[in-house]
This record gives C-alpha cells, sequence and structure tokens, in this order.
C-alpha cells in the first residue's frame, strides 16, 4: 500500500466534496441524470458535485446494458445488481431501459436505500426493483441468486487508508480503505454471476491508486479491460486536476 499519505490526511483531502454534498442536499435535494428527476437525500452521495462524470457513467454502462437486453428474447428477464447504489438513479436507469430488467441495488448506508426505494417508485419500477441495505453482497436476499450484471461506481480513494478504520457514511461513498470492499466485491462476485454474466465497475486510475487496483484484481483471480474512458476537469483541494475515469469489465483469468 501507498503509505506516502496519512489516513487522516487522505479523508482530509477529500473532505470538502464531503461537505459540498451535505450542502448540495441541503439546497438542491432534486438532479436529473439522462433527463430524468431523482431526489437526493441528506447524508446520501449527491451525483452533482461530478455531474459531468455522473452522467457519462450512466450512459456507458446503459450502452452495455442495452447490448445484452438485444440478445434476450422478449420472455427472458435481464437480472441486474447495482452495489453502492446511493439514490438508485443507476438502477432506476436500468428497470426503465426495459420491462425485461429485474433489478436488484444494495447500499451500506440505510438511508440511501430509503432513497432508492422512493425514486423507484416515483418512476414506477418499484415492483421491478428490490433495494436492501447490505455491505456488498452481505444480505440473504441473495441466497442461491445468480446475476446477468453486476455493476459498482467503487470508491475510488482509501489507498493509503488501512483497513478497518471507521469513515464516516458520506465519506465511505468516497473512501474505501485499503480498498478492501472491492476487494470483496471481486472475490464474492462470481457466486452471484451467471454462466454468461458480466461484472463491471467505474474506476479512476490517476485518482486512486492503480497498483493497489491492479493487484485486488490479480489477487482475486480475475483481469480486467477498459470498456471506456473520458478524462474531466475537476477541483479538489481548491486545485483544477484532469481526473480519468474509466468502465472496467473483469474477465475470469482462465478466460
Amino acid at each position: 500500500m501507498d503509505c506516502t499519505m496519512s489516513s487522516l490526511a487522505e479523508a482530509k483531502q477529500h473532505q470538502p466534496t464531503v461537505d459540498e454534498m451535505r450542502s448540495l442536499a441541503a439546497n438542491r435535494p432534486q438532479t436529473s441524470i439522462l433527463g430524468k428527476g431523482f431526489l437526493v437525500y441528506p447524508e446520501v452521495y449527491h451525483p452533482d458535485t461530478s455531474f459531468d462524470i455522473t452522467e457519462y457513467m450512466n450512459e456507458e454502462i446503459l450502452k452495455v446494458i442495452n447490448g445484452e437486453l438485444r440478445k434476450k428474447s422478449e420472455k427472458t428477464s435481464f437480472d441486474f445488481l447495482e452495489v453502492g447504489c446511493g439514490a438508485g438513479y443507476t438502477a432506476i436507469l436500468t428497470a426503465l431501459a426495459s420491462e425485461k430488467c429485474h433489478v436488484w441495488a444494495t447500499d451500506i448506508n440505510e438511508t440511501a436505500v430509503k432513497n432508492t426505494i422512493e425514486n423507484a417508485k416515483l418512476h414506477g419500477v418499484d415492483a421491478r426493483l428490490k433495494a436492501v441495505t447490505a455491505d456488498v453482497f452481505d444480505h440473504k436476499i441473495f441466497a442461491g441468486k445468480e446475476f446477468d450484471m453486476i455493476y459498482w461506481n467503487i470508491p475510488w480513494v482509501g489507498q493509503n487508508t488501512e483497513p478497518g478504520i471507521e469513515v464516516d457514511v458520506l465519506m465511505r461513498s468516497l473512501l474505501d480503505p485499503g480498498y478492501q470492499s472491492f476487494r470483496r466485491y471481486l472475490l464474492e462476485a462470481k457466486k452471484f454471476l451467471k454462466k454468461t454474466g458480466r461484472i463491471f465497475a467505474v474506476f479512476s486510475f490517476n485518482l486512486g491508486s492503480e497498483e493497489l487496483f491492479k493487484r485486488v484484481v490479480n489477487e482475486t483471480g480475475w483481469r480486467y479491460k477498459i470498456v471506456s474512458k473520458n478524462n474531466f476537469l475537476i477541483e479538489i483541494v481548491d486545485e483544477q486536476q484532469e481526473l480519468d475515469v474509466s468502465v472496467v469489465e473483469f474477465l475470469k483469468q482462465e478466460e
């Protein structure tokens, strides 16, 4: 693990983003992603902190989903799981893509799960969307369940924070200490994927640790390919920085 920055310094570096999310929730509790409106509760990740990135990643994953839907017969369902659903916009946009889509969503943040359920009702897809509070796959609802696609916009930082350290629930949307949740995501995902199922994440290789990302992928029995990549200018600690954002697919090493 890169130890050039302390755990405290890493959290402090990203505290302004957390503060901005809280301010947005108080002053702008509604947002629009790809033309669809969503409510954002307080203490839930607010996508307007990085709106262009949010639109990009949703547009790109929906391209993949629509490609998979075209392979399905009219009577075959498409089972989709989003880990870390936040306010539920990706899960709901997936449900809106086709009535064939049956969607599950999890978040470690109970308030985010309630937020997702309300947004699903708002868009009339609550009959095809189940949201539960879970740490990655840690919920009884998934016992024996397999999915056509699993997706997570994983927290990109945490490479300088020791595993096991308690982190504020809103900060957890940005920071995964030691990438331990990401490791669990890859370790456990194989038993929840259908034979032809696909698994994805969104990651920034220059904000996060490319070295630790690759190590986790390799040690959990996967390899990866970048499906889509784009660069964005963002402000971190009053400085403009170029951020690369990649939609990544994981493939079993033997494939």
